[in-house]
């Protein structure tokens, strides 16, 4: 068995080589690709709080074609004093890990200068996919559109034309969406496995439509009735809130990946906690 590891990996190694060369032969613009070590890339807490989890199918797919053909794509890295941090290609590089591949292709994105600069190349990639759901495009809309006006300073809607053009939607459309965020978000904390389900991520049938997921964001609760006055939880009772939900649906739980992606949330809210107290 451990003989046939190594002749996996190696000719994975093998391959990924060929295709970099290919690619550089094919194209002298790609001349800025390069190989790096697996174990030289950095992830970024706050960006892989935003990272999707792929749909099962999804993975094994891409584990399957990484497999036989080695990480083709260059993964996207933010160089800062440095380091080498991961920007997109996560999915990428746990399978590459994975399959114990030593080198993998990146390309150095130039234009970026800040976590806010890399966050906006991340979900722009991510909009762009080809194999996400319509719903879960406008999701990511929303999101950015929503972080953004979060980091301007100052409200005067200029940011509306500008998201408008970016993703080439009415400002009516980029509303419905920065709605349809903030419903999706609003399901994830009560009904973590609904808002998996509305955007495609599981194979369970979802309860919401978009009417409804922005509906639940206007009334600000998925209850239809007023609800009561809530008591303010301290930071220690909604760590432990979370907490508790997040274990709950590690339980229950069966798919491997998407349980250790669970188990590393978990694992970054406690150390959320222990910096807050």
């Amino acid at each position: 068995m451990a003989k046939r590891q190594r002749s996996t990996t190696f000719k994975a190694n093998e391959q990924i080589l060929k295709n970099h060369q290919d690619v550089q032969a094919k194209n002298s613009e790609q001349l800025h690709y390069k190989m790096l070590k697996t174990t030289a890339l950095t992830t970024n807490r706050f960006i892989e709080r935003y990272i999707e989890p792929l749909a099962p199918d999804s993975y094994a797919a891409l584990r399957a074609d990484i497999e036989n053909r080695g990480v083709v794509d260059p993964l996207s890295v933010w160089e800062n004093e440095d380091t080498y941090i991961l920007v997109d290609g996560h999915h990428r590089k746990k399978i590459a890990e994975e399959l114990k591949i030593d080198l993998l292709p990146i390309i150095k994105i130039e234009e970026i200068d800040s976590l806010e600069d890399a966050f906006r190349y991340m979900n722009s990639k991510q909009v762009g996919r080809r194999n996400i759901s319509k719903l879960h495009k406008d999701y990511l809309i929303g999101r950015d559109y929503k972080l953004a006006k979060e980091r301007q300073s100052n409200n005067d809607g200029s940011l509306v034309g500008v998201f408008s053009n970016k993703y080439g939607i009415s400002q009516k459309s980029l509303f419905n969406n920065l709605d349809f965020y903030t419903g999706v978000e609003l399901i994830k904390k009560e009904q973590p496995d609904q808002y998996e389900a509305i955007l495609g991520l599981n194979d369970e049938k979802p309860l919401f439509n978009k009417s409804q997921v922005i509906q639940i964001a206007k009334e600000g609760s998925l209850q239809k009735e007023t609800p009561a006055p809530k008591v303010a939880l301290s930071p220690l009772e909604k760590h432990q809130k979370s907490a508790a939900v997040l274990f709950d649906r590690i339980k229950k739980m069966k798919d491997q990946h998407q349980k250790q992606q669970l188990i590393q949330e978990l694992k970054n809210q406690i150390e959320q906690l222990e910096a807050e107290l």
